[in-house]
């Protein structure tokens, strides 16, 4: 009987800390791998041209984290971005994280609005994979 109790407890422990780490957020070695991945991204887009010329005229640049774990990684790590006070353009940057049956991943969503007429003028869609399915 002290071995059925004794299994209950350590099932009871392992759901609760499977639980606590889903609350405190995702691993750091998974965040340090996404911000990684996303300064080297934005270096192959700006090198390979395919940012368009509004990219060098950004007023501001909004961050929108679609979920808890999202803004944990872009909190406070936002990649660099040139701002140009005088710029006609805002850089809105939508980042969601989720995991699939290929593993984690995280699709980042970039729209540039004309700030004079408010029209979104281009936009971008990006997945970048964080964690292979079946890693840890």
């Amino acid at each position: 009987m002290r071995w059925v109790g004794l299994a209950l407890l350590l099932l009871g422990l392992s759901v609760a800390g499977y639980h606590l780490s889903r609350e405190l957020g995702p691993a750091p070695e998974e965040a340090e791998t996404f911000h990684a991945l996303w300064r080297e991204d934005l270096r192959q887009l700006q090198a390979s041209g395919k940012l368009p010329k509004g990219w060098n005229h950004l007023r501001m640049v909004e961050f929108t984290g679609l979920g808890k774990d999202s803004w944990a990684w872009i909190e406070n790590r936002k990649p660099e971005i040139a701002i140009d006070p005088e710029g006609d353009y805002k850089l809105e940057i939508l980042v969601d994280l989720f995991e699939d049956e290929e593993g984690k991943a995280a699709l980042i969503e970039y729209h540039l609005v004309d700030l004079k007429s408010e029209n979104k003028i281009w936009e971008l869609g990006r997945t970048l994979q964080i964690r292979a399915a079946g890693k840890n």
